[in-house]
């Protein structure tokens, strides 16, 4: 989609749990520049 912003929303109190939100986040904005789909299981919102 044209008007796209990706936002990582990493609200995590541990470090491995941020190290696991960001490998998720950025997973889905190689697949989204890819024209892949999604893994939507860490879209907030949507």
């Amino acid at each position: 989609a044209p008007n796209t912003v990706f936002s990582a929303h990493a609200g995590g109190r541990t470090r491995e749990n941020f190290d696991r939100i960001v490998r998720h986040w950025s997973a889905n904005i190689r697949r989204h520049v890819a024209g892949e789909a999604i893994d939507t299981a860490f879209v907030v919102g949507g």
